[in-house]
């Protein structure tokens, strides 16, 4: 296996190999307690809030044009990346 960028084209070969959609929720820290505890001194508006990844699973399994597709998230902001 190589790095961990590798990752970034998974979704995309699992709808060309298999024919089905596969799309990816990459958040950058998740804003829950445990993380606020670990690391008290961060700074959570750059979090993902969880509602905000329920939002895009949601945007993605009601739109079955989307596929292919890893959506990075930074401060509850998603960003497509294909």
């Amino acid at each position: 296996m190589g790095g961990s960028g590798d990752a970034d084209g998974v979704p995309n070969c699992f709808d060309v190999e298999l024919d089905f959609r596969v799309n990816a929720i990459a958040p950058f820290l998740i804003d829950v307690a445990g993380n606020r505890e670990a690391i008290p001194d961060a700074d959570f508006s750059e979090w993902t809030a969880p509602e905000a990844i329920v939002d895009d699973v949601l945007h993605l399994l009601s739109n079955e044009a989307v596929t292919g597709q890893i959506v990075q998230m930074a401060g509850g902001q998603p960003e497509m990346v294909a």
